[in-house]
Formats: structure tokens, sequence, C-alpha cells
């Protein structure tokens, strides 16, 4: 039974005029008889006594009226509530981040540039490690994640927009001895207490240099950090040396950051899922874009 049908009986019951009614719902009086005639037979009553000089509701059209119209109101109250979400969540992006160097430096010079030049919409921030925030971002829970390219390129259903292209470097205490060297290498390190992150929690270009610095420095000592701040926090009390993407760390007064021999080229940047209709995304992708240009400028 068709809504449109129960409004236009509706507004033919109070009415009691096939032609007011026509003029009212934008139809031929032709079309407002079939109407009511297709939802009489799908009921099996009468609802309406015809004749030529008037209409009146029969008992069971009365019954009808009187029940049918709290459903309506609460059916196009309902459609009306769920239009309002809806446009509450076009208006509203929620943004995972890992709590890289980078991020921490520009998401905040991201959201401000935004809102200068957009309606202001609500923003939410997730920090969670980068297979987390994948699964947010599949379920609909995030609308754009900060990831490596690497970490998502063999998911078909999530789009990427590179933001920054880096390499490996070394992070150090300041008083480290290796914190005069121009370069470090592997051989540099053989001997040394190295952090590493926990491979459930890093990308995968960096789960394989992990995995050879342990194969070729195998006297070397390690440590295990399960996030970037954990492992931040390890550097900055002197418990080690990390091998870690650029974009994710920087020197400070307690961190030296050397580069380091190798080869690997890394894409950090925004990734979100292709069948996502937020159409704040795009906008906001361009504007991280201007920022991220500023930052490797």
């Amino acid at each position: 039974m068709k809504i449109e049908y129960l409004k236009v009986f509706i507004d033919l019951a109070e009415t009691l005029n096939f032609t007011q009614t026509a003029k009212n719902v934008n139809l031929t009086q032709s079309a407002i008889s079939q109407i009511v005639r297709s939802l009489e037979g799908e009921l099996d009553v009468s609802l309406f006594n015809r004749t030529n000089r008037r209409v009146v509701l029969t008992e069971s059209g009365i019954i009808f009226y009187n029940d049918i119209q709290s459903v309506i109101r609460k059916y196009d109250l309902a459609v009306e509530r769920a239009q309002k979400a809806n446009d509450q969540t076009q208006n509203a992006l929620t943004i995972g981040y890992t709590g890289t160097d980078f991020e921490l430096r520009y998401i905040s010079e991201m959201i401000k540039r935004f809102n200068s030049t957009h309606i202001k919409p609500r923003f939410n921030l997730l920090n969670l490690n980068h297979n987390v925030l994948k699964e947010k971002l599949q379920s609909f829970d995030c609308d754009l994640i900060f990831q490596t390219e690497d970490s998502i390129e063999k998911l078909p259903d999530i789009a990427f927009t590179p933001l920054i292209f880096g390499h490996f470097i070394c992070a150090l205490p300041n008083n480290h001895y290796l914190a005069r060297r121009k370069v470090v290498t592997m051989q540099n390190m053989k001997n040394e207490t190295i952090i590493l992150l926990d491979d459930q929690f890093c990308p995968p270009k960096q789960a394989t240099l992990q995995k050879e610095i342990k194969r070729l420095c195998p006297d070397a000592k390690y440590l295990i950090a399960d996030s970037l701040l954990i492992c931040h926090t390890m550097l900055k009390s002197g418990l080690g040396i990390s091998v870690l993407p650029d974009m994710i760390i920087s020197a400070d007064n307690e961190i030296t950051v050397k580069p380091f021999m190798n080869d690997t080229t890394l894409c950090y940047g925004l990734a979100y899922l292709k069948s996502s209709q937020k159409k704040l995304i795009k906008p906001f992708l361009k504007t991280a874009q201007h920022i991220s240009d500023l930052y490797q400028a």
C-alpha cells in the first residue's frame, strides 16, 4: 500500500470533494478515483459512498481515516528526523590519525584552514593504530584516515590521496655517539639497543625493514613499542635507537634524527572509502594537500 495513496485518501476524507482533492495533490480527478478504487481493492471494503451530488465516508472509511492519520503523521515525522540526521551526518567529518609528527603539526592547521573557507562542520578525531583505523574506515566509523599507501594499496574499496613522500631515518637520543654521524648504516647498529614498532601496529614497509634489521643485526638488543607515543618516550628516555619514517618523528631538544642508509620511499596521505557519499571529503582533501605542500616547501 503506497504512502502517496494513503495521503490522497486522507485529503479526500477531509474535503469530501474529488475536484478539490485533485487540486490539492496536483492530480486529475480520474487519478483520484483510480487511487480510491485501488485502496478499496486492497482493503476489500468501501471507503466512500459516492452519488452525483455528494461524497461521504462509509463506516469503514471513518474508522480507516481515524486510524491511518496517526500512522501517516508518524511516518512524516520519521522521514523528517531521518533527513535531519542525514544533514547533520553530512556536515561532520571523522578523521583517524596515529600520532605521527606530521599529523600533530598539521591536522589543526588543516581544520582551521578548512573552517575558514567552508561552513564549519563538526570534526571528530580518533587516535588509534593504523590497522584499527583501517577497520574503522571500512565500517564507516571514520570518513578519512591518515595512512601510508602501502597499508591500503591491496584494499580495492579504499581510495588514497598522497600528501607527503619520505624515507626512513634513524632516531636517537641527542647524547648518543651515533648522533655525530652524517648517515647511520645497518653496520653501525649491530651492537645497539634497537626500538622496534610492534609488527601488528606498523605499515608493511616498516615491518619489512624491521625484519631486515633483525636479520642483519642478530647481536643487537631489541625493545618493542606498541605505539608511536611509547616509541617516542623510549627514545627520549635514552633506552635505545630506532629506525622510523621521517614523517613520523622529527628532531627536538632531546632527539636527533639522521639519514638512514636505505633507499625505500614512503608515501603518506589520507585514505577514504570509494563508496562514501560524504560531500566534505573532497574539499578537505584539497585543504590537506595545500597544507602538506607548505610542510614540504
